[in-house]
């Protein structure tokens, strides 16, 4: 093994060099300049004859490493979804522009694996003090409405958000989520799943909402303005959504959609199997859930941290899904095996996988 182990530390030296150079090369824009590389994206569209309708924006939240976390986790959780970004090409039948909003810039460790090569993507640093959601405010803020509303709608994610896990090539999976908006004028908000613990709330590691919709309820919630310092003290994973339910804006769950058939929630909670009775509020416990079902899951953060919270079933569901994505799509150069657990415990659970893997491919290699 000694010739095989030496060739691949050079192949893992050579990838490591090459994200460097793209780190390197890769240019976090200012106000300005994103503002003019977006309408330029606009521009270009425009040209193609690419309706409102048929275009989205994405804005997608990259923290810093937190070492509490498992490192594969994020990882795999950022490679997958840069994975279908780059993917995503000319060619497609709807078109999307995508934001990286990476707290530290390139300074940031887990940058380099972002698609700095895709031509629909644009780079900005955001400062320690953000979380996810007011990243989400400031970059809607950024862009001005006039910008926004030239998409049809808007995907915001962060980094425990794991997908897509179906139609991932040249941007399909995004269907799933246009198609709400297009069947029906009075959602306002979609995401893979809704949350009806504290209160009824799409959950916020990936949801979409119509572009009009998304600058009406975030700039309540914009620091900066009179109601967004109304506001300050109020739950943003929650209040996003009442906000817009308030407005007469709908929310519909992809979950609950294709697993239940409801395409509008009415506020009939789905109360679903867990692990743990306390916690069965929060489809993120759930069990039986299908990844395909849902489009995206809640996959790092918190909620991994917390031993049983996750259902062991929707656990290997989960890790099925991104192994068949790491065959078909190499490329990507997924983390396997996948250490789900971090902390000070992180590498006996690596050791621990890595040894399990090879006895199950040594197990592959030997049957008859």
């Amino acid at each position: 093994f000694g010739p095989i182990m030496l060739y691949m530390q050079v192949i893992g030296v050579a990838i490591w060099f090459t994200s460097f150079f793209w780190i390197a090369c890769a240019n976090f824009l200012d106000e300005s300049a994103l503002q003019q590389t977006v309408l330029k994206e606009v521009v270009k569209l425009e040209k193609k004859g690419f309706t409102e309708q048929q275009r989205s924006l994405a804005i997608y939240f990259l923290d810093q490493s937190n070492a509490d976390n498992s490192p594969d986790v994020v990882e795999n959780n950022v490679k997958l979804f840069a994975s279908a970004v780059f993917s995503h090409d000319e060619t497609a039948a709807h078109q999307a522009f995508y934001i990286f909003c990476v707290v530290g810039g390139a300074d940031n460790v887990l940058s380099r694996f972002l698609p700095y090569k895709a031509l629909n993507t644009a780079f900005i640093s955001a400062p320690k003090s953000h979380n996810d959601l007011l990243a989400h405010v400031y970059t809607i803020a950024l862009l001005g409405d006039n910008l926004v509303n030239k998409f049809g709608s808007v995907l915001f994610l962060n980094q425990d958000a794991r997908g897509p896990f179906e139609d991932r090539l040249n941007g399909k999976w995004w269907q799933r989520i246009v198609s709400v908006f297009q069947q029906n004028p009075s959602v306002g908000i979609v995401g893979p799943m809704i949350s009806c613990e504290i209160g009824p709330h799409v959950q916020t590691h990936a949801f979409a909402m119509r572009s009009e919709v998304a600058l009406k309820v975030l700039h309540e919630f914009n620091p900066k303005r009179a109601a967004g310092k109304k506001n300050k003290n109020r739950h943003l994973e929650t209040s996003i959504s009442e906000e817009a339910i308030s407005m007469g804006h709908a929310i519909v769950s992809l979950y609950y959609q294709r697993r239940f058939n409801r395409t509008i929630f009415t506020g009939d909670c789905v109360v679903n199997r867990g692990n743990n009775a306390f916690h069965r509020s929060n489809p993120t416990s759930w069990c039986g859930v299908s990844p395909q079902d849902a489009l995206f899951l809640r996959f790092g953060g918190a909620p991994l941290r917390i031993k049983g919270y996750y259902c062991q079933d929707t656990l290997q569901k989960i890790a099925q899904v991104t192994e068949q994505i790491a065959l078909a799509e190499p490329s990507a150069q997924l983390v396997m095996p996948e250490t789900i657990y971090g902390g000070h415990f992180y590498p006996l659970y690596k050791e621990y996988n890595a040894e399990l893997w090879r006895d199950r491919s040594v197990q592959l290699v030997t049957a008859p």
